[in-house]
């Protein structure tokens, strides 16, 4: 293959696996998501109303239409993922 030298700390950074560069980055998002949420206020039950699914009575026409779009996508990752196995 090609060597190129990208300097010392650019090299380390290359060389250094993703999969261990990917776990670290998720523990850094968890610990950030954590600080954040224990830094602020808790939301009030306004503010919650009609932000999941099941928060709301009676489903409105583009609620049902976003549904159908996460199922339609949903199954098309699965069929592609197992497609390309």
């Amino acid at each position: 293959g090609m060597k190129m030298d990208l300097g010392m700390s650019l090299n380390n950074l290359v060389a250094y696996s993703f999969l261990n560069f990917s776990v670290i980055v998720f523990a850094v998002c968890a610990l950030l998501m954590v600080s954040i949420s224990l830094a602020t206020e808790a939301p009030s039950d306004a503010q919650l109303e009609g932000l999941t699914i099941g928060s709301h009575t009676g489903a409105e026409p583009a609620k049902r239409f976003d549904i159908v779009l996460t199922g339609i996508i949903a199954v098309s990752i699965l069929a592609l993922w197992i497609h390309f196995a």
